[in-house]
């Protein structure tokens, strides 16, 4: 009886055999791969990812046969969910697993391998069980953060050409503006610029798909591609009627991250666009050509910068910073995440007078560099509020060619902060507007103030950390004045301003025990009227704190006065008072800076 038993046994698991598919079990047989890779990234996951919070084995496991079935003609493979486990229909057969279990990272990666194995010699698969293995990773991969995905051989390839600064893809830089999604600038002698791609062209469409709601990285992911593939963008440019077309060529990118010019006023203006792995050694270069050339400040911009190398987001902050400053530091769930990053020699650059212009595609490295230039007082920032990505993705070759990007730790900021999903506020908050690049004049106007005024300062503010000073300075009674200039064409006042000291001694000093006074004469030798003019004045001395006083409208030809009583107390103590004062019209005109240093002295 017990042998008959054997033998149906026997001739069942022969016939289920041989009821499957043809071809799919000789496939299986010939490729026999144990999915090896597969196994390598859960457990790189299970032990690296920095939040294990977000790690739902089960939604993972969920969602890579769903990438699966996905790939397959309709009606391949069927899931379906009951409250205790996801069902999985093959044309001959179904599995369940159980969703409770799924939880334990044991269970999670054998339900895989499962899976794995039974449609590899269940399916006629249209692609390789290698491919199979990748479609399985990908999906269970988008669970997690947007920053961690898996990178196919020839997708890691290009990830690692993209870092010495090439890719594979047509030549532009892109952001967004107005809530659209633009192109910023073509790369000469690219597919965009043969093409006539111009900066400005707004792209409605990548392959025929809207790009409405896509992030920037979203979109240069679909945009770049293997070379020699074809990729349509349609393009909305102003002035033309209706969209068109552009079919293009991927091929390979270089890409310069720096480049740099001299502005008026010896003002050096150099733009990063990435942070690759020659970034820094670019801009030292940069920045000794324009020192050579007689820059005294310069505006580090970091607008469109979408960020980098972790490492060389330290190396440019080490060119502004002393020696021993603390750059940023990283935390994950590994103690090698665990790292602080300090600067290890006195910036060659670390007196420059420093803006740092940024907006909301300024992102990872490039907030890296601004933070801590914001939290070290080294520079006053200029633009709009940063992306907000505060995550470190760690790069891990696998065995086969394929690699992995898995976020490994968050950094934070010298003062301790993290900018994930805050990103970090400007001193100086200025929108951009359409037709003219309003924020690159603020940071060259505030600069040129700044060293203006450090060429009439009594104090020596002279060096590079004095001009800094009085940077920030100027940049706090501007953003306080909040009237950059003119707004229109039309007849401007002109306001000519005298400021006194009367003192009691009349000696030019400010004398403990003192009741003295600023005096302000301010006359419109404009050809129109002033409407609403206010006198705005700033100090880091507690003795004059900020003020803004009102001298209202002031007729053409006209001259008003305002005078600031000065009580200075007993127990001062010998220094130099210095204020800054400003003069501005509401909407419209605004005086340049004066710089005001009286001697205090004490008993």
């Amino acid at each position: 009886m017990r042998g008959r038993r054997i033998g149906f046994v026997l001739i069942l698991l022969a016939a289920l055999l041989f009821s499957l598919p043809a071809g799919a079990n000789d496939r299986w047989q010939e490729e026999n791969a144990y999915p090896y890779t597969l196994a390598e990234v859960t457990r790189t996951i299970d032990r690296l990812y920095y939040d294990p919070g977000r790690l739902d084995y089960a939604r993972m496991f969920k969602e890579a046969v769903s990438r699966v079935r996905y790939s397959l003609p309709p009606g391949t493979l069927t899931l379906s969910e009951t409250p205790e486990a996801l069902v999985v229909r093959f044309p001959q057969s179904e599995s369940r697993y159980p969703l409770a279990p799924l939880a334990d990272y044991g269970n999670f990666l054998h339900s895989l391998q499962a899976f794995y194995t039974q449609a590899g010699r269940e399916l006629s698969l249209p692609f390789s069980l290698k491919h199979l293995e990748y479609l399985l990773i990908k999906g269970l991969m988008q669970p997690l953060d947007v920053h961690s995905s898996f990178l196919t051989p020839p997708e890691f390839r290009e990830m690692q050409e993209e870092n010495w600064g090439s890719f594979s893809g047509i030549g532009i830089r892109i952001g967004v503006r107005g809530g659209q999604l633009t192109i910023l600038e073509t790369i000469p002698d690219t597919p965009a610029a043969r093409a006539g791609l111009q900066a400005g062209d707004r792209i409605l469409k990548i392959d025929g798909q809207p790009t409405k709601n896509l992030t920037v990285s979203e979109a240069v992911s679909r945009i770049r591609g293997p070379r020699g593939t074809r990729v349509t963008l349609t393009i909305v440019r102003e002035g033309e009627p209706f969209p068109r077309d552009f079919p293009l060529i991927r091929e390979l990118v270089t890409l310069t991250t720096v480049t740099s010019t001299l502005l008026e006023g010896e003002i050096g203006h150099v733009r990063l666009q990435s942070f690759y792995r020659q970034t820094a050694e670019e801009l030292e270069t940069a920045l000794e050509r324009l020192q050579h050339e007689g820059m005294k400040g310069l505006i580090l911009d970091l607008r469109d910068n979408p960020g980098g190398l972790l490492n060389q987001s330290v190396k440019v902050t080490e060119l502004f910073v002393e020696e021993g400053n603390l750059i940023v530091f990283t935390q994950g769930r590994a103690p090698t995440q665990n790292l602080r990053f300090v600067a290890k020699h006195e910036g060659r650059f670390h007196t420059l007078p420093l803006v740092v212009l940024v907006n909301g595609g300024s992102a990872s490295a490039a907030e890296i560099v601004t933070a801590a230039l914001l939290d070290l007082r080294r520079a006053v920032v200029l633009g709009t509020k940063t992306f907000g990505k505060g995550s470190v993705q760690t790069i891990i070759p696998l065995h086969d060619g394929s690699g992995l990007r898995l976020t490994t730790a968050q950094y934070f900021t010298p003062a301790g902060k993290s900018v994930d999903h805050t990103g970090i506020t400007p001193d100086y908050e200025i929108p951009h507007r359409l037709g003219s690049d309003v924020q690159l004049e603020a940071a060259t106007r505030v600069l040129r103030e700044a060293l203006r005024l450090a060429e009439t300062s009594k104090r020596g503010e002279k060096d590079g950390k004095g001009i800094q000073h009085l940077l920030r300075q100027v940049v706090a009674l501007e953003k306080a004045s909040l009237l950059p200039g003119p707004t229109d064409h039309s007849p401007l006042p002109l306001l000519r301003c005298v400021y006194q000291l009367i003192d009691a001694n009349d000696n030019g000093v400010l004398d403990a025990g003192e009741q003295d006074s600023l005096y302000l004469e301010v006359t419109n030798a404009g050809r129109a009227p002033a409407k609403n003019v206010r006198a705005f004045f700033l100090s880091d001395h507690p003795l004059f704190p900020f003020q803004k006083l009102l001298l209202g409208d002031i007729l053409q030809g006209e001259t008003k006065t305002i005078q600031i009583p000065l009580s200075i107390p007993w127990e001062v103590q010998d220094t130099l008072l210095t204020i800054i004062g400003k003069v501005a019209e509401e909407g419209g005109y605004a005086s340049a800076p004066v710089l005001l240093e009286f001697p205090l002295k004490g008993l």
